[in-house]
């Protein structure tokens, strides 16, 4: 199935298996298993056009033809679930994943639900039976219930992306500069051991014409780009990088670096100049702030804030996509921002009226959930340096409302974010 990039798989479960039924513990095991299998299957097949379903039938057999009277077995019979099975097998057919109960000329989709529940533990306090069963009402109220079909970022509240494209405008500076021919030998003089960056016939086995730069390379050239022309080639302004490496740079061939400022980031993009091909995207590198001349004893403000530039993103995609994630979220989400411990910038990402909107400031109304979290933290979750469910634990993230809505959020940002 694989090598062809097609394949159709159908488990069989039973009613048993879904629900239980008494005196068939084994073979109730035995099935549900089998949507546990399809399930994953489902996933690990996706990328090679292989669906996996799963049918639940109600079907008349020798099983049952001793403990069924003739006319009922007459309206199970198995004419009445094949059409189901070669329509999932079919090629223009994309379900997968599914579970499907299906007899007597019936058919339905299964899906799980689960309900918002409560959270009963509490910072520094032990975990007790007595908080459970006193937000028990609360943890089985099905009203306003999710219906989760995958584990993944159920656990995850980093809801945005870290790597952001440069603006839309053209480069605020351009610097371009020529590798020498025997750029590599100097990477394999300073450690370097792979052989594809010296060994041309290494190299040609790689489908390489040449031994190609270390990734280091474009990388460094990068960086100094950037601080010559923005920190006056001073390191110790250089904060942080980021990049995605995209192609290789054949030594001799000129690197391109365009760059965009926003705030203390550094958008860039690298290309090699002979041939336009990009080699680092997605990049970027912050710079330490310029200290003030003064210290002020005034509340924080939000100039400067490393989150800043975080929101900026939102708003563009909320410009771009804000009709249809209306439709999908149908949530506010707020966020305070703080520094020093002190609120010093508040958010509001309005995903329930009109076509969406992002402002500065509180809700006018009630937001569905708000979430506190000082400017630091906020962006080491972003980046993925902290775990948002420790911070949420240790305090340093803190959610009032409706805490299950984020999932919404971190799943609509995942959908559009070209990462």
């Amino acid at each position: 199935m694989k090598n062809q990039k097609f394949g159709r798989i159908i488990m069989t479960s039973s009613a048993a298996g879904i629900y239980g039924n008494f005196g068939q513990a084994n073979y109730s095991a035995a099935k549900l298993g089998l949507l546990g299998l399809a399930n994953t299957l489902a996933i690990e097949g996706r990328k090679y056009n292989i669906h996996c379903n799963t049918i639940a039938p109600t079907a008349g057999s020798r099983l049952t033809q001793t403990v069924m009277p003739p006319d009922l077995l007459e309206s199970l019979k198995a004419e009445y679930v094949a059409p189901l099975v070669l329509w999932l097998c079919h090629e223009e057919c994309q379900e997968s994943g599914g579970l499907f109960e299906v007899g007597a000329g019936w058919i339905g989709k299964l899906r799980w639900e689960r309900t918002v529940g409560s959270i009963v533990r509490h910072k520094d306090q032990s975990m007790s039976p007595e908080e459970v069963r006193d937000k028990w009402d609360q943890i089985c109220d099905f009203n306003n219930a999710t219906k989760p079909a995958t584990i993944n970022g159920k656990h995850n509240l980093c809801c945005f992306p870290f790597r952001f494209p440069p603006p839309n405008r053209a480069p605020d500076a351009v610097m371009v500069d020529k590798t020498s021919r025997d750029q590599a030998a100097l990477y394999r003089l300073s450690g370097d051991w792979n052989p594809l960056h010296i060994d041309p016939s290494f190299a040609a086995m790689g489908g390489f014409k040449t031994p190609i730069l270390h990734g280091l390379c474009s990388f460094g050239f990068a960086a100094r780009h950037v601080l010559k022309h923005y920190a006056d080639n001073d390191v110790s302004k250089f904060k942080s990088i980021k990049v995605r490496f995209v192609k290789p740079v054949l030594p001799g061939e000129s690197i391109q670096t365009e760059m965009w400022k926003e705030g203390n980031r550094i958008h860039l993009v690298c290309k090699v100049k002979e041939s336009g091909a990009v080699v680092l995207s997605g990049a970027y590198i912050d710079l330490h702030a310029a200290p003030d001349a003064s210290v002020s004893t005034a509340p924080a403000e939000s100039g400067g804030l490393q989150s800043d530039l975080v929101f900026a993103e939102i708003g563009r995609r909320i410009k771009d996509l804000g009709a249809e994630l209306v439709k999908k979220v149908n949530a506010v989400f707020g966020w305070e921002i703080t520094k020093g411990g002190k609120t010093a910038a508040q958010w509001t990402i309005d995903l329930k009226t009109g076509n969406g909107a992002l402002h500065k400031g509180p809700y006018s109304g009630k937001s569905d959930v708000t979430f506190t979290v000082s400017d630091e933290d906020f962006m080491e979750v972003v980046m993925g340096k902290l775990n948002p469910q420790k911070a949420f634990f240790a305090g340093k993230l803190k959610v009032r409302g409706n805490i299950m809505l984020s999932q919404k959020l971190e799943v609509i940002l995942k959908d559009y974010a070209k990462l």
